[in-house]
């Protein structure tokens, strides 16, 4: 399915419904105020590299790399979409929030 990209001001492409969000950001550079101050208390810095994330209710799972290809053809459905991160998680990236989630089918 053809999906339409929304660009934003960030310079992003996001799609997205009411509950779900791709965003593709294809330069993640450092920003002074990141990386000079949250990432050292986060224990992070920025990759620099571009990377696709999927938002989910408040969780974020994000993967280094355009990935946009196979999110577009999962979406809107969002286990279809957990299921692209899933089988890319070799491309996860540190900033993704969904470290304490259960994966699919595990009881919460």
């Amino acid at each position: 399915m053809n999906q339409a990209w929304t660009i934003t001001g960030h310079g992003n492409v996001v799609l997205e419904t009411d509950n779900l969000r791709v965003s593709y950001n294809p330069n993640t550079q450092p920003h002074p105020f990141v990386d000079g101050f949250l990432a050292p208390l986060l224990g992070q810095q920025s990759s620099g590299l571009e990377e696709t994330a999927l938002k989910i209710d408040d969780v974020w799972y994000i993967l280094n790399g355009d990935f946009r290809a196979e999110y577009e053809q999962a979406f809107p459905d969002p286990i279809a979409c957990l299921d692209v991160y899933h089988r890319n998680i070799q491309h996860r990236s540190n900033w993704s929030t969904d470290q304490t989630q259960p994966q699919l089918g595990e009881a919460t």
